[in-house]
């Protein structure tokens, strides 16, 4: 096989091994202690935290949790948050 020939299976092959490498999720895993921030509309409290913080790349932060228990999925991962007076358990994947 010529060199002529060779070039575009090389090209080819070069074009499926970058692309799968742009479409590779970033891999990384939860700790106890971990905390998410989320946007909350919860009237004028939230819109107070919201005036006097500002969140990663301007977006609106008013909630957080904190991971108690890390799952093998988003089901069985908890946090804690506070909701109005109480302090309540809640899954990664409801919050």
């Amino acid at each position: 096989m010529s060199a002529k020939h060779l070039f575009p299976i090389a090209m080819g092959g070069f074009f499926i091994f970058y692309v799968s490498l742009m479409l590779r999720q970033p891999s990384f895993t939860f700790q106890e202690g971990d905390i998410f921030f989320q946007d909350l509309d919860c009237g004028p409290p939230c819109e107070a935290i919201e005036a006097v913080t500002q969140g990663y790349m301007g977006s609106n932060l008013s909630h957080c949790a904190i991971i108690t228990e890390v799952g093998p999925n988003l089901k069985t991962t908890k946090l804690i948050e506070a909701i109005g007076e109480t302090v309540t358990e809640t899954t990664l994947e409801e919050f």
